[in-house]
């Protein structure tokens, strides 16, 4: 009996020592986990803040296309008014002289002349949308 009671009493004083390196390991451990957690997080942070400044940036160039676009087709628009009211003014003024020199049938010769192109290709060109 006093061979078990020597083992015992050493096993007793092993065990303290063998909790103080479990301790100490998983502190360690502890330590690490922590470590890995704020490194991943600040990583995290770094990504979403890039992602959300990468997103603003494609945004305020789309914004920034939109608004040429825009500007070009209101230029577009404003030159094909302005070559209509020409257009009209033109034979507004041919068909006035006409009228005013007696010459009727020169008069209907401009109107059919003014309608067929008006209707044709002329007008159609003038007024088409650039639209794909």
């Amino acid at each position: 009996m006093s061979k078990s009671s020597d083992v015992s009493t050493e096993e007793v004083q092993v065990i303290p020592m063998q909790i103080q390196q479990l301790d100490s390991r998983l502190q360690q451990i502890g330590r690490t986990v922590e470590s890995i957690a704020e490194s991943t997080l600040g990583v995290a942070t770094k990504y979403f803040d890039s992602k959300a400044e990468s997103d603003r940036i494609k945004i305020q160039k789309d914004d920034e296309q939109h608004k040429r676009e825009t500007e070009l087709k209101d230029r577009t628009h404003k030159r094909s008014v302005y070559i209509l009211f020409l257009i009209v003014g033109v034979v507004f003024f041919l068909v006035l002289m006409a009228m005013y020199k007696e010459q009727y049938d020169l008069v209907k010769t401009i109107l059919t002349s003014s309608f067929a192109l008006a209707g044709g290709a002329g007008l159609a060109s003038i007024l088409k949308s650039s639209d794909k």
